[in-house]
């Protein structure tokens, strides 16, 4: 049993290890970018407002597994939840990304010329990015690499570690709110004022040396979390455990 316990958390702490290195990974990608081919903010912005859209993508997996924890009833929740998150998360995203398209018009924001102006329509959206993955460089990789991190992080980390079962589906429809708000009011100020003054290029690293710092606490404190879960999990399992050995010494006498 001791081995078995070992092994598993063997598992957890390199899993957490890869994960730590997928997100270095993927915000050293953008920052190699911008030094070497010269990303302007409105790019490099635009790059962020992706991995957004991408994390409401795999906030829908995780509520359905979420749901999926309490049987039918769980079910029609699901058929409520996600329609309601997916309207609500995707007008956030497009008012976000007009924000995006507008600083990055200004100054060197690198998104002047991008088709469709400043229509606030997701087409117009979509248009912007598959015209920056066919014309920046680094910009498909990025993107690609951002996408393969999250998935790493659901199927290895939180499906494999059956976070679900700790979170409804009401708390995880609000989970990555408070995580886009905090990080991304501060990167389009940041961007803003970096398009202003022509998108230097060591602004802009550090604005990327910041916002992997941010993931990497935000992911900490996700882990500290998770543990505290694990152990409490643990312990009640112990305890049930050491209830049934008391009851059935109590039946042998």
């Amino acid at each position: 049993m001791t081995n078995a316990a070992d092994q598993i958390r063997a598992v957890v702490a390199g899993v957490k290890r890869l994960s730590t290195i997928w997100i270095v990974i993927g915000n050293l990608i953008p920052l190699i970018c911008v030094i070497a081919f010269g990303w302007p903010a409105g790019v490099l912005l635009l790059l962020y407002w992706c991995e957004n859209v991408i994390l409401g993508g795999i906030n829908v997996l995780k509520m359905t597994a979420s749901s999926l924890t309490l049987g039918p009833g769980g079910l029609i929740i699901l058929l409520f939840l996600v329609p309601f998150f997916t309207f609500h998360y995707g007008l956030f995203c497009m008012v976000h990304g007009v924000f995006v398209v507008v600083i990055g018009s200004v100054g060197g924001g690198g998104l002047a010329n991008a088709p469709g102006g400043l229509d606030p329509s997701p087409f117009t959206l979509w248009r912007i990015v598959l015209g920056q993955i066919q014309s920046e460089p680094g910009f498909g990789w990025s993107l690609a690499t951002i996408g393969g991190m999250q998935l790493f992080s659901l199927v290895f980390d939180w499906l494999a570690r059956r976070r679900y079962r700790d979170v409804s589906p009401m708390e995880q429809m609000a989970a990555p709110y408070g995580r886009i708000v905090v990080l991304h009011i501060a990167l389009l100020g940041g961007g803003f004022l970096i398009a202003l003054w022509g998108s230097p290029v060591g602004a802009l690293a550090v604005l990327v040396v910041m916002k992997t710092l941010f993931d990497l606490g935000y992911v900490a404190v996700a882990d500290r979390k998770a543990k505290g879960g694990d152990d409490a999990a643990l312990a009640d399992q112990r305890e049930k455990l050491s209830a049934a050995i008391r009851k059935f010494g109590q039946k042998r006498a």
